[in-house]
């Protein structure tokens, strides 16, 4: 999910929060490239298939996206991510969704 999403619709308006939305969703789409697909599940929150070999470094690209939005001064303050893997972590798409969801809330407690 973007991290403090919330504020930037609070903050700039609906608006900027759908350009908050699309910029997230075309970097890393871009950095994703054919290793994978990208979904918009919900609000803030994304799903991605990643089919490539090394997704640590998918995941560090996209936290070094530029720190704002071009043609704005509305910062970006990066996402948080969780991870599960198919088939060793689960082979049922809820159940890993769920292990997902997990991990992602324990990175934001130790940031």
């Amino acid at each position: 999910d973007l991290d403090r999403f919330k504020s930037i619709n609070d903050q700039y308006g609906h608006l900027v929060g759908d350009e908050y939305l699309c910029f997230f969703a075309a970097n890393a789409e871009r950095l994703l490239g054919r290793q994978g697909r990208l979904y918009r599940m919900s609000g803030d929150e994304f799903i991605c298939i990643y089919t490539g070999s090394d997704w640590e470094n998918y995941v560090n690209r996209l936290q070094k996206l530029p720190q704002k939005l071009p043609d704005r001064e509305v910062p970006y303050w990066g996402c948080s991510f969780g991870w599960a893997r198919y088939p060793q972590d689960t082979v049922l798409l809820d159940r890993l969704i769920q292990l997902a969801d997990r991990n992602m809330y324990q990175n934001k407690r130790h940031e």
